[in-house]
Formats: structure tokens, sequence, C-alpha cells
């Protein structure tokens, strides 16, 4: 893995990268408890369709969490010190493929679950220039009772004990409508073998922190304000922005979440909104049976936006 020195700290992350000039590059954002390894087939797909992709293991996860001694643990404003993280990256980045390459390459922001919080976030926070969007995985950023616990147990010094208190509240009632489930973690996919790659993997479901989940939901509370502000509009407006999710997904509201989350942008002024709700698929449809289908939609959806940014490059 590579890696960049921001704020005093090593922020380490992949890039796959396809032979030719990239039509477009893909930043990932993963998802909470994994690390951006695992999106290792996605990249090499996309790479075949010459879109180049990158992804950090955030601040707490990963072989960042390693380095900085918190794997698990969100210290204080370690939140937004990840959407700085996300915009130096994205600024370094385009500064090199601009050098290299002579031209704009469009690039395009896929938050995963936890990662599409954090990219609700900053597209309402940040005016990065990104040629589109893909929301996955997402769910409501609204949980006063959750953040009021957590508030209450960080006040009272519980910051690094692990949150198995929290963890259960926001994570028991997952498997409630999955007939006869072998593990904790089926809500994640149907693929037995892929939950248990999950399982296996010594970065990934672990315990996170009391601290860890109140900067969480801090977090949560802020895009919910910076959504309701709409600050960006007219940048937004004109973005391509794609709602992606499995219809089992509890995290999702079983579809219901995240179509009120694209409602939501379209009442906002977003014009170019698109959902996709797969039947049959869990949380990560990444790592669905079917995946290979969800790999081309957000092919597709990426190369119709690279239309729609050249047309915006020559008119502007």
């Amino acid at each position: 893995m590579k890696y960049f020195n921001r704020d005093n700290e090593k922020i380490y992350y992949n890039e796959w990268n396809c032979s030719s000039t990239p039509k477009a590059v893909l930043l990932i954002i993963h998802g909470m408890a994994e690390h951006i390894s695992r999106y290792s087939d996605f990249a090499k797909f996309m790479n075949k369709g010459e879109i180049n992709v990158l992804g950090m293991d955030l601040r707490a996860h990963g072989q960042t969490g390693i380095e900085m001694n918190s794997l698990g643990h969100f210290a204080n404003d370690d939140w937004n010190k990840i959407l700085k993280d996300i915009e130096y990256l994205l600024d370094i980045k385009k500064y090199e493929y601009h050098k290299k390459y002579g031209k704009n390459i469009p690039f395009f922001i896929l938050g995963h679950s936890m990662g599409s919080f954090i990219t609700r976030n900053f597209i309402n926070e940040y005016d990065a220039k990104l040629s589109g969007i893909i929301i996955m995985g997402t769910g409501n950023v609204d949980n006063p009772v959750l953040y009021n616990i957590t508030r209450l147990l960080t006040t009272f010094g519980e910051k690094k004990k692990l949150a198995k208190f929290v963890h259960k509240a926001a994570f028991k009632s997952n498997n409630d409508k999955i007939s006869n489930p072998k593990t904790t973690f089926d809500w994640l996919s149907t693929d037995p073998n892929e939950v248990k790659k999950y399982i296996d993997d010594s970065f990934c479901g672990m315990y996170m922190t009391n601290g860890f989940y109140n900067e969480f939901m801090k977090g949560m509370q802020k895009i919910s304000k910076l959504e309701k502000k709409n600050l960006h509009k007219k940048a937004l407006a004109d973005t391509p922005i794609l709602f992606i999710s499995g219809k089992d997904d509890p995290v999702g509201g079983y579809g219901k979440l995240v179509k009120s989350a694209r409602e939501k942008y379209i009442r906002n002024g977003s014009k170019k909104t698109s959902l996709i709700l797969y039947a049959s698929m869990r949380h990560e449809i990444l790592n669905e049976k079917d995946k290979l289908r969800v790999y081309s939609d957000i092919k597709l959806f990426i190369e119709n936006s690279i239309e729609h940014f050249f047309l915006r490059e020559y008119h502007s």
C-alpha cells in the first residue's frame, strides 16, 4: 500500500490502475469495520473498462488504524479529519492526473455504508467538482437515541472502551428477516462464502469503541443539518447521483430509507438522481452472488456520466 502524510499521520491507500489512459477515476470510501483491499475484485473489473480506482483505509480502519494505533477507535474530530483526508487525496490525484495526461480526468466517488454517510457529508460540505456520486448501502442519518447514549458514555470517560452495548443496539435486528441465519453477519450477503471471508478477516467485524460511535453519531447529526441547509445546491443540481442498494438490506430499511434519501436530494434540487434496488440482495451488493450485475451497472453509470462531464467541460 501507498500512504500520504496529513495531520502528522500516515494515511494508507490502494490504487488499481488500467494499462491505458483512464476514462475516469473512482474514489471508494469503505464502510465501518472493514478496509479498502476488500474492493480489489470490483476495482479490477473497473480497470477492464479503463476506469482507475483508489481508496484509503480510513482512520480507525485497516493499515491506517494499525499505523495510528487506533484500530476501531475514532479520536476527537476524526470524522472531520477523514473529510479533510478525502479532500487532500482528491486534490493530489487530480493534480497528478492533469500533469501526466495534460487534461482533466473526470473523478467519481463511491461511498458504501458508513462510507455513504461520509460521502453525503463530504458532497454537502466540500465543492470537490466531482463528475458523479454513488451512494451505496445508505440509510437514516437521524438517530437521536443512539447519539445521546454514545454522548453519555464518552462524557463519563468511556471513550476507548469497546462499545458492546452500542453495537448490540445498532445491529441486533439486522438478521431479523432472515430465516435460520447461520452467523450474526448473514445480513451482509446471501453468499455464505463472502460472509465467511468477512468473519475470517482480522480487519473486519471487530467491536468499535464508544468514542468511535460518538464521532460517527456526531457526523450523522452534521449530515442531517447540512442536507437541510443545502449549501451546495447549485453544484449538486447537475451532478449525476446514483443511489444503489439491496432490497433486503436492513441498513437501508429494506429500500425505504434509500428511497427517502434520494427524495431528499430531489427536493433539494438535484436533477440527475437515479435509484437501483436489487431484489434478493443484502447490505454488501458488491459481494453478492450476482455481483457482476452490480459492477456493470456502476460502470454504466460512470460511462454515461463521463459524457455529461465532457459536455460541461466544452460549455464552461
